[in-house]
């Protein structure tokens, strides 16, 4: 096929020659997707399974939400799918893959686009609130992680992607940077229930399966995101209290501090009084520290009496002559 133009009419010929595939995967191109096409007529028409993925394809945005007439029943699954839940902000909202059951439906839905001009956007998708279940693995319960305000994409996606900045507007604690000293984790605001995540190479993730009709009674429901309606292009964080160039020059401070502590620590007591090159620096820089914060030149106040020294006098004693009479004795 030297065209994604022919591939429709290269699924019908592999229909006709080898029979009807139960999944197909591709990447979605306006060619293959596009309303009308011969490539959507044969898998409706065939009633084929698919799958839509191409790397980099995750970086969708969905539009303003819209009332719609869509299904309210919750929906089931016959068979147990497990797949992973994937911290990735590229999408602007959560989205619910084959991992995940819908239970409730909000009658909402939006157009989610790709981000490739070039690829037609998904219309009509349904907002919903879905459920996946997480199996801990040092206590063995299972939870079910509820995730409002999502996207559900679970006939044509298989695993779930979980924007951290929406879980993050509700109060979940979300630790996903992997060079942190902490463990890499999701924390419910009121600290009840943590799920350690893994890594595999950038990719931070959970495994977690599609909830069961008993897991779904029986265990322990997890809010992970708001109820309230989630509108990505209007959302806002709290500002930082503190600006880059505090951090910086804290940080400076503190190296100065660290390196002028290691210059001392070792070395002896008679070394650091007779420190002249030390003490220079030191005199120089509460020079420069004085004439920076003052530039008046000091003048001596002729009405105040210095008095006398407060030095030592010598203890020794002077000869006019020549020759001191003062024997050895």
């Amino acid at each position: 096929m030297d065209s994604k133009k022919k591939a429709g009419d290269a699924l019908r010929f592999f229909c006709q020659e080898f029979g009807v595939p139960e999944r197909l995967t591709f990447d979605g191109s306006k060619e293959q997707t596009k309303k009308g096409t011969e490539f959507i007529k044969q898998i409706r028409k065939h009633n084929i399974d698919y799958h839509i993925f191409e790397p980099g394809t995750r970086q969708i945005t969905s539009s303003h939400r819209r009332t719609a007439a869509t299904s309210t029943k919750v929906s089931h699954k016959t068979s147990t799918i497990y797949d992973r839940c994937e911290l990735d902000s590229h999408p602007d909202t959560i989205v619910a893959g084959s991992n995940c059951v819908v239970i409730n439906y909000t009658g909402k839905v939006c157009d989610v686009s790709p981000y490739r001009d070039d690829y037609a956007p998904v219309s009509n998708v349904p907002i919903v609130t879905a459920a996946t279940a997480w199996q801990s693995p040092h206590t063995g319960e299972t939870y079910i992680l509820v995730f409002n305000e999502d996207l559900w994409m679970g006939d044509s996606m298989n695993c779930t992607l979980i924007n951290p900045n929406q879980l993050r507007h509700f109060g979940t604690k979300v630790q996903d940077n992997p060079v942190s000293d902490l463990p890499l984790f999701i924390m419910a605001e009121d600290n009840e229930f943590s799920m350690e995540l893994d890594i595999s190479g950038t990719i931070i993730y959970a495994d977690t399966h599609i909830p069961s009709d008993n897991e779904l009674q029986t265990c322990k429901h997890i809010q992970l995101s708001s109820s309230y309606q989630w509108n990505p292009h209007n959302v806002s964080f709290p500002k930082s209290i503190r600006c880059l160039e505090d951090i910086v020059h804290h940080r400076l401070i503190s190296v100065l501090k660290s390196q002028k502590c290691n210059d001392i620590v070792g070395r002896r007591n008679d070394e650091i009084i007779f420190d002249f090159t030390s003490a220079q620096r030191r005199i120089a820089g509460m020079h420069t520290e004085i004439v920076s914060v003052n530039n008046d030149v000091l003048q001596r106040n002729e009405r105040i009496d210095p008095g006398f020294t407060d030095v030592p006098t010598l203890q020794t004693f002077q000869s006019k002559d020549r020759h001191s009479d003062v024997s050895p004795q």
